[in-house]
């Protein structure tokens, strides 16, 4: 069980990565797709010690989370 919404998340991201790709000629720039592979065990912050950032270097990041304590069609921007 995903009780947070795992599937969600790795299917979301598929979705804007095959509709990034369809306008690559478009965008300027790299886009990487980082899925972070232990949420639980501090999985996100190895990566980031395994430099995940860098070849290409990240300029900008975009991350989400499924939260079910958020009304339907409600959004939570979080810095």
């Amino acid at each position: 069980m995903n009780a947070c919404g795992h599937n969600s998340h790795i299917s979301i991201q598929l979705i804007a990565s095959k509709i990034l790709a369809n306008h690559r000629d478009e965008i300027k720039g790299n886009i990487k797709f980082v899925f972070q592979p232990n949420e639980e065990d501090a999985g996100g912050e190895r990566m980031i010690e395994e430099c995940v950032q860098e070849d290409p270097k990240v300029d900008a990041k975009l991350g989400l989370h499924i939260w079910s304590q958020l009304e339907t069609e409600k959004l939570a921007i979080v810095e």
